[in-house]
């Protein structure tokens, strides 16, 4: 798993290094009478870096190697690193799978490299776009994954902006009985998303089993297409 965050790094890096520089420069200015304030910054690094394990573990949960075979293209909606866009390409494993890098991201190269690495990169193209509107014909994929990033649109808590994604991939998942579509995110977000998704026709939507939603506020989410 250390491997894993060296690799791809952590969802908030920003608390993830105020926390360690904090504590580092308060231990050093005076650790005998604020030790206790160097423990409070090192355990808001620890909660990023938790937060960011169960993430993984809950996408490996739907996404395990191979559980995708059949699938012949996949479409992840937010790229971040480059982590779900690897396990959806392991799970579809002669699919081709393009990954997308939304306005709010910077992280495209970072993916690129790690998608490499992971010895995937001959079926995943990585590039940018808005994914309230994107350049591909109806009924394009066999597989949707969305996956809660800082700072990309999934993570905006924006009604307008939840229905135009929810929207988008309602036109561009397949609708021949095998289309299927796969959100890891904040609970608040998925809670919000399944309000959103069970609306439109044909979509039967899964609450992922309760202990996948319980750690670190984070939720999944299943839908197939009918």
């Amino acid at each position: 798993m250390i491997k894993k965050l060296l690799m791809y790094g952590v969802d908030d890096p920003y608390w993830f290094y105020v926390g360690i520089i904090s504590a580092i420069v308060i231990a050093a200015a005076d650790f005998k009478r604020l030790w206790w304030l160097s423990v409070i910054f090192l355990l808001i690094t620890l909660l990023t870096v938790l937060k960011t394990i169960r993430k993984f573990q809950i996408i490996n949960s739907l996404l395990t190697d191979q559980a995708l075979l059949p699938v012949e293209r996949g479409l992840d909606l937010s790229v971040g690193t480059g982590y779900s866009t690897v396990r959806l390409a392991r799970a579809a494993l002669y699919g081709q799978i393009t990954g997308i890098e939304d306005a709010y991201q910077s992280s495209g190269d970072h993916a690129r490299n790690n998608v490499y690495k992971r010895m995937v990169g001959n079926r995943v193209n990585v590039m940018a776009g808005d994914i309230t509107h994107l350049p591909f014909p109806d009924d394009s994929f066999d597989v949707i994954t969305g996956n809660y990033s800082k700072m990309t649109e999934l993570s905006i808590n924006n009604r307008k902006k939840r229905k135009a994604i929810c929207d988008e991939v309602e036109r561009l998942i397949k609708k021949d009985g095998t289309g299927s579509i796969l959100m890891v995110n904040t609970k608040r977000q998925i809670r919000k998303m399944a309000i959103e998704f069970s609306k439109k026709e044909g979509f039967q939507v899964y609450l992922a089993d309760p202990e996948l939603r319980v750690k670190f506020g984070y939720g999944a989410l299943k839908i197939e297409v009918k």
